[in-house]
């Protein structure tokens, strides 16, 4: 794949990661490109910040920020783009999940897009289909295309997946997108697209583009239970509530 001379920012939440933590696979990653690369720790209790620490010392483009209690992925997103927009200059910066179910060469996938389209938002999309290994469990699949259906009707927002942890954001919309704290946690990904048609209402099926993978799978060790679906309806009450009933 080709390897676009564009500056990006790839921001990692790390929550109690210390047995999903592929070092070798992220150095390899990182010392084959120039972009720069921040890892939050937020306030997990095993050995997640070690391994992070080691990890630092051996590329100058990786920092490390250390949140001392645990407050969720929402927030360890926003304080890593807080501090990207202020101490890093990039053209995207984006998220990725730490356990790399979405491998790292994606990124030049999205990129691609990017530098085709030039769209604000760019988002991995889980399709299973011919020509990609998308390997993710038939229980989560209808859970998320079913969710992903609901936020496309009650929102207005035409998405297959919402919850892909694989996104890019151009830089002149990040910090209108992540200044502030997040109504939700686990669905935080619909607010940000939520935020985004509140600036753009009449472009966002433009100015936002899902990118389908070539390939995904389902890492062991999901912090993400069964019981975290029962909260999804209220947090969609607390997104009608601040974005429709203005």
């Amino acid at each position: 794949m080709v390897e676009y001379d564009i500056k990006a920012v790839i921001i990692f939440p790390c929550f109690n990661e210390e047995d999903r933590i592929n070092k070798v696979m992220l150095l390899e990653f990182i010392q084959n490109n120039l972009y720069s690369y921040i890892f939050v720790n937020d306030g997990s209790t095993d050995g997640t910040l070690e391994i992070l620490n080691e990890l630092k010392k051996e590329s100058s483009r990786i920092n490390v920020i250390d949140l001392d209690q645990n407050t969720g992925k929402a927030n360890a997103i926003q304080q890593g783009m807080m501090f990207a927009i202020k101490q890093l200059d990039s053209e995207l910066y984006g998220f990725w999940d730490v356990d790399l179910s979405t491998p790292l060469p994606e990124i030049e996938h999205l990129l691609e897009e990017y530098s085709r389209t030039k769209a604000m938002i760019l988002t991995g999309c889980r399709v299973k289909r011919l020509g990609a290994k998308i390997e993710r469990s038939g229980v989560r699949h209808f859970l998320g295309r079913s969710f992903a259906t609901i936020v496309s009707i009650l929102f207005d927002i035409s998405t297959y997946d919402t919850q892909c942890g694989a996104k890019l954001f151009h830089n002149s919309i990040v910090d209108n997108l992540f200044r502030d704290g997040f109504e939700s946690n686990w669905i935080f990904d619909v607010e940000l697209f939520l935020r985004m048609k509140a600036i753009h209402p009449a472009d966002i099926n433009e100015l936002c583009i899902e990118v389908p993978l070539y390939e995904w799978q389902e890492i062991k060790g999901s912090k993400l239970k069964f019981s975290d679906f029962l909260k999804v309806p209220i947090e969609l009450y607390r997104l009608v509530r601040k974005y429709l009933w203005i």
